[in-house]
């Protein structure tokens, strides 16, 4: 389990990096409508960004073999077995559902109020420049931006959660069974 929240946490560095262009695209039309300065070709050549989703994902398959074979009950520190048990049933789980409501929520939002007051072209471009002086839409950048940063920001807190467990195992690994988990850094 500890390798998988490793991977996790290298998944969640690069789901970080991949969708900040995404941030950064809502962040920048909500900045040009205030300023009253919309940069058209901006706004349509990076439309794409409007329907850009990176859905949280992880890993399960170890501890539901580790937990259904009964093994669970090998892990003898209480607070690590809390602690394990609490990001695989509760954290991971949750930020799935959040990711699904506000992913899904926007697309669908988008396919109902957005595609159909805009143009497209065959390049896929869309023509969001048109609309963005419409109050509704004001709101609708406002509140996608809002909420994708404060998804990241759980994010981030999960990825404490996660480093907080990965070296309660560590020391569990270290104190019960003299064993050294080199770090990340060590490794390369």
């Amino acid at each position: 389990m500890r390798n998988d929240l490793n991977n996790l946490n290298i998944y969640m560095d690069s789901s970080f990096v991949k969708f900040q262009p995404t941030l950064d695209y809502y962040d920048s039309i909500w900045v040009q409508i205030n300023e009253h300065r919309i940069d058209k070709a901006f706004v349509d050549t990076n439309s794409f960004h409007l329907i850009n989703s990176l859905y949280f994902s992880y890993d399960n398959s170890r501890f539901e073999s580790f937990k259904s074979s009964g093994y669970l009950r090998l892990i003898e520190n209480p607070i690590l077995l809390q602690n394990i048990t609490h990001l695989y049933t509760v954290e991971f789980p949750s930020q799935v559902e959040s990711d699904n409501i506000i992913f899904g929520e926007r697309q669908r939002d988008f396919n109902t109020n957005i595609i159909s007051k805009v143009r497209l072209d065959f390049s896929g471009k869309i023509y969001i420049s048109e609309i963005l002086n419409n109050p509704e839409m004001k709101n609708r950048i406002f509140f996608y931006s809002s909420g994708f940063h404060e998804n990241k920001r759980h994010k981030k807190e999960l990825l404490q959660l996660v480093e907080q467990v990965k070296n309660e195992i560590n020391k569990e690994l270290k104190t019960r069974f003299n064993y050294e988990v080199k770090s990340e850094k060590e490794k390369i």
